[in-house]
Order: structure tokens, then sequence, then C-alpha cells
């Protein structure tokens, strides 16, 4: 009587691994003795396939250090730098410079307390005074004073609630003082 087809495909048998030569008993079209062989073979083939689409490597040739002028190799096109200390002295470098030229730009805006002009340190720095002596006059003001107590109180949106009620007042004020007198 012939056996049913899966018990002659499922039928195990001494074989050989074709990746390590192990000895193991597998199925008829097994070929290897276990996962790590298999993934081994996925491997191989994945590595073959990328040396053959991928563009050949270039040799770099060797150029100077933009910092030391030492000569050396670099591992990739941007590579600029011989090491990691050329690296952060061409940052400090950069820094120096940024900030000497935002010492050039003429100043912007007006200090809040003694209404001198003046340029903040940092780019888009929401800076109110010009230095650390007006800096403190303006956080010991009456104004300053009254808004740290009421945001401790009751919270940075109320706080911007209540100016805009004071706002809307003294506009109304305003209106009223311009009826009375025309």
């Amino acid at each position: 009587m012939l056996k049913h087809r899966y018990q002659i495909i499922h039928q195990r048998t001494e074989k050989e691994c074709k990746v390590c030569g192990q000895k193991y008993m597998g199925i008829k079209r097994s070929r290897y003795c276990g996962r790590q062989c298999r993934l081994e073979v996925h491997r191989r083939a994945c590595y073959k396939y990328l040396e053959k689409t991928r563009p050949p490597k270039q040799q770099l040739a060797e150029w100077p250090c933009k910092i030391c002028q030492k000569t050396f190799l670099p591992k990739t096109k941007a590579n600029r730098f011989c090491s990691q200390r050329c690296r952060e002295v061409n940052r400090m470098k950069q820094i120096q410079s940024d900030r000497a030229l935002d010492r050039k730009r003429e100043p912007t805006q007006p200090c809040y307390i003694c209404k001198k002009m003046f340029q903040p340190v940092w780019p888009r720095h929401n800076a109110v005074t010009c230095g650390p002596k007006c800096s403190k006059r303006y956080r010991n003001s009456p104004y300053q004073r009254q808004k740290q107590s009421f945001i401790a109180d009751h919270g940075a949106s109320l706080w911007r609630k209540y100016l805009q009620m004071q706002n809307e007042r003294s506009r109304a004020r305003r209106k009223n003082r311009q009826l009375s007198l025309s």
C-alpha cells in the first residue's frame, strides 16, 4: 500500500548540514541543521546582493586638517579635521566669531529701566533690560512684585485675563475723557 504523500515528505532521514557539515535527522527537503545555519545562509546571500548593487567605495586622498594643517586620511568626504580636539577648536572659533558679529550689530531695543538701547546677548532672546543692575531693579519694581504674587496665588492664565481687563478699563476711561472734553 502507498504511503500518504504527507508521510513521504515528512519522513525523517539522516542528512548533512550544508553550512556547518553536522549530521542531523531531517525531512526530505531540509538543507540545514537548525535556525542558526539557515539565518547564516540568508545573511551571506544578503551580503552578496549588497556587494553587487553597491557602488565601489572610493579611496579618499589625504588632505590637510583645517586647524593644525597636519595631513590625515578622512573616513568620509565630510571629515575636515584630523581629531576631536581640532573639531572642538573650530567650534569654539565659530562661537567666538558669531558673538563678535552679534556685538557689531546695532542695538535694537530700549532697556525697560534706563531706556538705553541695547542688543540682547543671544538672538531671539526676550531680554527686557540691558544688564544685571537694571534687571535687579526691574525684578524689584512694584509691577513685577504684583505680577509674581498674583501668579503665585492664581496662575499665569488668570494674570493674562487680569491684564486684558485692565487694558479694557483704561481704554474705556480714555474714551470717557475724550467725550467729556468735546
